[in-house]
């Protein structure tokens, strides 16, 4: 039984084979875990779907397209099944905890994992670290997820026209907001500063949907619900969970979800679904201290909106990048100014208004 990559994604077109869970030749149990796949997304296990002894047919860390045979299951009979799984436990091997990118580092530059181990799953930085200058003079190349980041980032200038406008906001009363909600809610449900200008997106986006869109095929795609990526820096890289139909929820409702969402791809605890379909992207940098940036849009998304830090002043700055194919400057600047007006006047975030 041929066993082919999985597609994991609506735009997913290849994945790393990350680690293998299995040794080759090893006899499994459907359900065992067989390897895990990564993409620029997120990391999935994929199970055997039979019993079977497991040849593999790539090595860790090849990149392969979806479809792509990646192990053969040789059927076998109950008994040399039933062995293996009593044998599995004594035979475990002793394990590292450790992000793929970090795995098909110290492979390619022949660490042992298990030298570096510091009690906390290891990144690809401190396989770096461990590695003399000396060896670092040629270069190390870009492998799974960072490698599939890279290629999405290049397609995405490659396929768009990007622009950038940034726009400087007043936050005294948006934060003074917050503050107020000290008073009524425990604190971990307080809207963040993100939360904020997520609601604030999504009143403006009714104002402005072209920026609610995809674009794909030449057909540019306006969507009814908005479903709300959050970019997201995790060990393993970039991740951009959705909160999906954000424009039916109330902003504790929305910061409630986010941060649920937020949590989970810090964890590694996402699926497929829980990354795809996204109509609109926020990203925020402000934690780091960085004014404005210029992010790039996830395709085949329209628009993606950056989030400064707070500034001394009490102001921050918002930069959107859009795809100057589907709209122009001025109905960007528009939508930067309805968004800026709901977080200057936040009572806009909190109350029902009918117009």
């Amino acid at each position: 039984m041929d066993l082919t990559l999985p597609l994991l994604g609506d735009v997913m077109t290849e994945g790393t084979v990350a680690r293998w869970l299995q040794p080759d030749g090893a006899i499994v149990e459907a359900g065992s875990p067989l390897y895990e796949v990564e993409t620029d997304k997120v990391t999935m296990t994929v199970d055997s779907p039979v019993d079977g002894r497991v040849q593999w047919l790539v090595t860790e860390g090849d990149t392969v397209p979806v479809g792509a045979v990646v192990a053969r299951l040789d059927e076998v009979g109950a008994p040399a099944v039933a062995r293996a799984a009593e044998g599995h436990t004594a035979a475990e091997r002793v394990d590292v905890r450790a992000t793929p990118a970090a795995r098909a580092a110290a492979r390619r530059l022949g660490v042992d994992l298990r030298q570096i181990a510091n009690g906390r799953r290891i990144r690809e930085a401190d396989v770096l670290n461990h590695v003399p200058a000396s060896a670092k003079v040629a270069g190390v190349a870009l492998s799974g997820r960072r490698k599939l980041i890279a290629e999405r980032m290049r397609s995405s200038l490659l396929r768009t026209a990007q622009v950038t406008e940034s726009m400087e906001v007043d936050m005294v009363d948006a934060l003074r907001l917050r503050e107020q909600f000290r008073a009524l809610v425990v604190e971990e449900r307080i809207p963040g500063v993100t939360d904020l200008v997520i609601r604030a997106v999504v009143l403006a986006l009714r104002e402005h949907p072209v920026f609610n869109a995809t674009f794909a095929d030449e057909r540019l795609r306006v969507h009814a619900e908005v479903h709300m990526g959050v970019a997201v820096d995790t060990e393993d890289g970039l991740l951009v969970p959705v909160v999906r139909d954000v424009n039916g929820m109330d902003l504790l409702t929305l910061a409630w979800r986010t941060r649920e969402a937020v949590d989970r791809a810090r964890t590694n605890n996402v699926m497929p679904e829980d990354v795809n379909g996204g109509t609109f992207t926020v990203t925020s940098l402000g934690a780091l201290g960085v004014d404005f940036f210029t992010p790039i849009i996830n395709p085949p998304q329209v628009a993606i909106l950056g989030i400064g830090r707070i500034t001394e002043r009490k102001t921050m700055y918002l930069s959107l990048s859009f795809d100057h194919q589907v709209v122009d400057g001025a109905p960007a600047a528009r939508f930067l100014q309805s968004i800026k007006r709901y977080l200057e006047l936040p009572v806009a975030l909190v109350a029902q208004i009918d117009r």
